[in-house]
């Protein structure tokens, strides 16, 4: 069977406000420490007020809600003989 890839489409969502997803995505996140490190104490409020803002658009009364995908790739592996 040759290698296959197919994009699997679906939606994200928590049960959690938009401040509490910053504050989880700040902690779970490396590259996003990273970021806000470079980011001086003066403008962080800024920083953070903005991020809240954007992610306004993904939250609901049930909470976060984001649209995701992901690349499957497959194929089978020749046995050595």
């Amino acid at each position: 069977m040759a290698p296959s890839e197919r994009v699997l489409q679906f939606t994200l969502q928590a049960p959690i406000s938009v401040e509490d997803f910053w504050i989880l995505r700040c902690q779970m996140s490396e590259k996003l420490r990273a970021k806000v490190a470079m980011v001086s104490s003066e403008q962080l409020p800024e920083v953070k007020r903005q991020s809240l803002e954007s992610l306004h658009d993904y939250s609901s009364d049930r909470g976060m809600s984001f649209p995701a995908e992901v690349l499957i790739v497959s194929g089978i592996k020749n046995r050595a003989t």
